[in-house]
């Protein structure tokens, strides 16, 4: 071994073994950011969540009242069937669609996309469970009032007007699926 080869640094690779890596700092605030974005993209998604339960409810609610107590012996049990029925794959994918984007982009989704996520999300599924062309304008009936409820939730009014809005709109969502029951 030569003087001049013990001078000679050792590879990068080496020479940085043992010191802490420098970007760990970095992966630690990348994480935190995902965090808060996640936790920010799930509280904006429980509205649309909201908005979709509602519709689906009250859609639900006014089918019942177009049938006789001996067609449907147990209101309830129809209305929670519904939900689960409607209601639980719509809110699953709003929801989960806020919190992939969060932890992708570090950023929550805007409210705006998040209310004609679960309105898109709610017409294609119901469309796809009634089937046909009555399916499809139920769903396109009931998206649009979950996707007009939850911009009216999301906004920046205050809480009794905006579930004030919120119940109308859903209200007549509700009277329109009788409609488009009757029509078609």
């Amino acid at each position: 071994m030569t003087d001049a080869d013990s001078t000679t640094p050792p590879p990068p690779a080496e020479h940085h073994a043992d010191a802490p890596r420098a970007d760990a700092r970095g992966a630690l605030a990348s994480t935190q950011e995902r965090a808060d974005a996640l936790g920010v993209a799930v509280r904006r998604a429980l509205w649309p969540a909201l908005a979709i339960v509602l519709v689906i409810a009250a859609q639900a609610v006014a089918q019942l009242a177009t049938v006789t107590p001996d067609e449907v012996p147990q209101p309830g049990v129809f209305v929670v069937y519904s939900l689960m029925l409607l209601a639980m794959l719509p809110v699953m994918v709003t929801v989960g669609a806020a919190g992939a984007s969060a932890l992708l982009t570090k950023e929550a989704l805007p409210a705006t996309a998040l209310a004609v996520t679960a309105g898109v999300v709610t017409t294609a599924w119901v469309a796809w469970i009634a089937g046909g062309w009555r399916g499809l304008l139920f769903g396109v009936v009931l998206g649009a009032s979950t996707a007009a409820a939850a911009l009216v939730l999301t906004g920046r009014r205050p809480l009794w007007m905006r579930l004030l809005v919120a119940l109308l709109v859903v209200a007549v969502g509700a009277v329109a699926t009788l409609w488009v029951g009757t029509v078609v």
